[in-house]
């Protein structure tokens, strides 16, 4: 708060006062009052009208500063109505009172969108757990019924399981917190699952698979992870473009954490693509031919923070990409 425009906002009340001092002299004057008197009379006069403009400076800077510091270590700034002392004058009253009506607004428009989005949320998981039904029957179809056309029918409904587990995860990414369980599994067991998963793709592609021993114990959701594997194994099975593509996966304990890599020998991602990757909805240059969305590796960085995984990426354009995830060793997941 500065002192000059304090100054400045009382510039009536000082105006007031100095044109009373004259009137106050020449009347005294007038009296047959000596200068000396007049002179002290002013004076004092002064030193009233400053002594209070200072301290009503000083306890509007005061106040100030403790509403400054209140407002600052508050979490949820809109409760500050709340812990606001009560108003000393009517203006204070009506501005309270006026910022008291706006957090109820806002707070019931909260409370609408947040129903509206449940309401949504709920109804696409519901969704999601349906539409399932008929891909799962149409890939059996599919499977009691050979034909020339049934292999690329069964990957277009692999493809369409794999978009709508992608909206399910989506979803549910706001609140993992409600649909995860920490437990203490093996790197093995999480990777296999998703390996599994995407074998048919790697086998179509020709891709060459290379997965070392994965011992190290861990504390993560396997569903989440193998979820999150599982994405990171289709963008390394999808942007391959070399005469003997391969797929490299493994692990090791640096620097007090344990790391899971999965590294291709895939086209890579230009330098100046790869700090956006994990942008929503970035898909960068010829990505799009391959039906990106750019949702992905956002879900992969977004679900990786909730269970407290770094997740990075090296990659140099024409020699591949690494994909790391980094597990902290101990018990804090446990806990």
């Amino acid at each position: 708060m500065n002192f000059w425009c304090y100054l400045e906002e009382k510039l009536f009340v000082m105006m007031g006062n100095l044109f009373l001092m004259v009137l106050a002299g020449v009347y005294l004057r007038a009296c047959g009052n000596p200068g000396a008197v007049i002179f002290y009379f002013i004076g004092i006069w002064l030193l009233i009208l400053a002594g209070n403009l200072v301290w009503g400076y000083e306890r509007q800077r005061r106040k100030y500063r403790e509403m400054c510091s209140l407002f600052a270590g508050l979490e949820e700034k809109y409760l500050i109505c709340e812990l606001m002392g009560k108003p000393k004058d009517q203006t204070e009253k009506m501005y309270y009172e006026m910022l008291r009506g706006a957090n109820k607004a806002m707070a019931e428009k909260i409370e609408e969108v947040q129903k509206i989005s449940r309401e949504y949320k709920e109804y696409v998981e519901e969704w999601i757990h349906e539409v399932k039904t008929p891909i799962a029957a149409g890939t059996l179809i599919c499977s009691n019924h050979p034909s020339p056309q049934n292999g690329r029918i069964k990957k277009e409904f692999a493809r369409i399981g794999e978009l709508v587990e992608q909206v399910l995860y989506f979803a549910r990414s706001e609140q993992v917190e409600k649909d995860y369980f920490i437990s203490e599994c093996i790197l093995s067991d999480v990777v296999n699952p998703a390996l599994l998963a995407y074998r048919p793709y790697i086998l179509e592609r020709g891709i060459g698979l290379q997965v070392e021993e994965l011992s190290e114990t861990v504390y993560t959701d396997g569903k989440w992870m193998r979820y999150i594997l599982g994405q990171i194994l289709s963008n390394a099975v999808k942007y391959q473009d070399k005469e003997e593509p391969g797929i490299h996966i493994y692990s090791g304990t640096e620097q007090g954490k344990i790391r899971l890599c999965v590294e291709d020998n895939g086209r890579g991602i230009p330098p100046e693509e790869l700090p956006r990757i994990f942008d929503k909805g970035f898909t960068g240059g010829d990505r799009q031919k391959n039906g990106a969305t750019g949702i992905g590796l956002y879900l992969c960085k977004k679900l990786c923070e909730r269970l407290g995984i770094a997740l990075s990426v090296a990659s140099k354009e024409g020699e591949g990409t690494t994909v790391t995830l980094e597990f902290p060793v101990g018990n804090l997941h446990r806990m």
